[in-house]
């Protein structure tokens, strides 16, 4: 059978030759170009610095200036990544996460004025989070975070056991402590305040003004309640924790730098053929 009569192109296949293949791969070219990414995070940083700046001075009509530029360059970056992988771009959750970024901040440029809302001084802090996207620039921190939320993940279980103990401790000190007449009640008035007492005895914040301040209600045993709950939320749970954490990515910390060893050492067998292919 004659195999040219099944090559007809599939206008949905991935394997589509593109029409543009110079500028498709010049555009590919430049942004895995090592300059590239040095700009991009060049651009991040000082997007940074200009925001903090904004904070301590008032000249707004310079900011806003330097605010259009940083929004030229986001837009031709994503732009760019768009044209080049127009289907793996969305695969990257660091694209993503910066293609919301710049629709929050195009939604605050041209809706300014519409709602009290809809302004940029609202948008700037959700603005600053692009610096979170450095951590792609590195694959080491990739790794850290990519580790903390698998560490994160089983201990989630104890931070629910650490709650359900914060939550018992924080009914019993409304009980004995939350009376209107003769107990604290700006720290046991409530339910509320008193998940945030215990959550402050937890972490040990001014233990000793609050053990001082229950011991003058006069109420039998006083001391031993927060000197209970530290005991076992702190120094039993909470330590717990950190060492559940610690145990979590100590092994993850080791293959990581197994595998990092492993992308260098490709690498460098890389450069190695490209040398000799070039002899």
């Amino acid at each position: 059978m004659d195999n040219r009569r099944f090559s007809v192109e599939d206008p949905t296949s991935s394997s589509r030759v593109r029409r543009d293949v110079r500028w498709h791969s010049f555009f590919s070219s430049v942004i895995q170009h090592s300059f590239f990414k040095a700009f991009i995070l060049m651009i991040i940083i000082s997007n940074a610095f200009i925001i903090a700046l904004e904070e301590e001075y008032n000249n707004t009509g310079l900011f806003r200036v330097a605010e259009w530029v940083f929004l030229i360059f986001y837009a031709l970056e994503f732009c760019v990544k768009v044209y080049v992988e127009p289907h793996g771009f969305w695969r990257s959750g660091s694209n993503v996460f910066s293609a919301a970024l710049l629709l929050l901040f195009l939604v605050a440029v041209f809706t300014e004025g519409a709602t009290s809302f809809f302004s940029m001084q609202n948008f700037r802090p959700i603005h600053a989070l692009r610096i979170l996207k450095i951590i792609s620039f590195s694959p080491t921190l990739q790794a850290l975070v990519v580790m903390l939320a698998k560490a994160m993940k089983r201990a989630l279980y104890m931070m629910c056991i650490m709650f359900f103990i914060m939550y018992i401790f924080a009914v019993a000190g409304v009980l004995y402590f939350g009376e209107q007449a003769t107990g604290d009640v700006g720290h046991w008035g409530n339910l509320w305040s008193a998940l945030l007492t215990v959550f402050g005895l937890i972490t040990l914040d001014s233990w000793v003004d609050l053990l001082k301040k229950v011991d003058s209600l006069g109420v039998a045993y006083s001391r031993l309640f927060p000197i209970i709950f530290i005991l076992v939320g702190h120094f039993v749970f909470f330590n717990m924790l950190v060492g559940l954490v610690i145990m979590e990515v100590e092994p993850m910390m080791k293959a990581c730098e197994e595998a990092l060893q492993e992308q260098e050492q490709e690498a460098a067998q890389k450069r190695r053929k490209q040398k000799r292919h070039f002899r």
